[in-house]
């Protein structure tokens, strides 16, 4: 992460473009802008949609800007939330059903 006079800049990872860019053009359009149609989807993938959508709020709500004021307590309380979500989600049976789908695709 960069430094500006205003507070640190949001570098994201590839991941993370991948996983918002999913997430706004699959997702969220397709939902605002509701069009009648037959729709399946994949679920395998979003555990860790969310969890690199969580590093994200994390860092937005703790690292952005001088100008967001938290008191202690409520940075206490986001740090807690992320964490407790990253954990839920990597423990989940999705989550390690699509870790274990990626190790053998890698392995061949």
């Amino acid at each position: 992460m960069h430094t500006t006079t205003l507070g640190r800049h949001l570098e994201l990872s590839d991941t993370q473009k991948k996983s918002i860019d999913k997430l706004k053009n699959h997702f969220r359009n397709r939902f605002e802008h509701y069009i009648p149609m037959a729709w399946s989807i994949e679920v395998h993938r979003k555990p860790q949609m969310a969890m690199d959508v969580l590093d994200v709020v994390h860092f937005l709500a703790l690292n952005a800007s001088p100008f967001v004021h938290l008191t202690k307590a409520r940075r206490k309380k986001v740090k807690y939330m992320v964490f407790r979500s990253k954990r839920i989600l990597s423990q989940s049976q999705l989550y390690k059903e699509t870790k274990l789908l990626e190790e053998v695709t890698q392995n061949g």
